[in-house]
């Protein structure tokens, strides 16, 4: 077995993430200059309602923190992992991802991970992670959801 991990720009229900298994690393949001962990500190409906009150909302892409940490972690645990990025055309988060495997690899040699860029953002993103995720519970490897 294997983990999933997804960010929080997929736009899942946290219901389904439940029931699925999945680990999502936040997004940060930026309102009035007060960072926001996407899905923890703060949810979609009070950004709408920062909008409303013509505040500004800005994001930021998963913290090289973050990142670290929760590639530490399954690291640690000899746990191998999938991480489906948002869009490479889209946010830094892909290549952030890259780098802070390579980086955990690094105190972690036979860390097994694979990131794959996918291409999409919001809803596309959450259906391709919804059928990867049904690929796990239907049995299939890591590498039939990476084809």
């Amino acid at each position: 077995m294997f983990k999933l991990i997804i960010d929080s720009a997929c736009d899942l229900p946290q219901k389904m993430i439940e029931k699925l298994n999945i680990d999502v690393l936040p997004f940060r949001i930026y309102i009035n200059e007060k960072e926001y962990r996407d899905g923890i500190d703060i949810n979609t409906q009070e950004v709408y309602d920062a909008m409303r009150d013509d505040k500004f909302p800005r994001t930021g892409q998963v913290s090289p923190t973050t990142f670290k940490k929760t590639f530490e972690k399954y690291a640690k645990e000899g746990t191998s992992c999938l991480y489906i990025a948002f869009s490479s055309q889209l946010s830094g988060t892909f290549q952030t991802g890259m780098m802070m495997a390579r980086k955990v690899k690094e105190q972690f040699p036979n860390f097994d991970i694979n990131i794959i860029d996918s291409k999409c953002g919001s809803t596309a993103i959450g259906l391709a992670v919804k059928k990867a995720a049904e690929m796990i519970e239907s049995g299939k490897s890591k590498n039939d959801i990476i084809e």
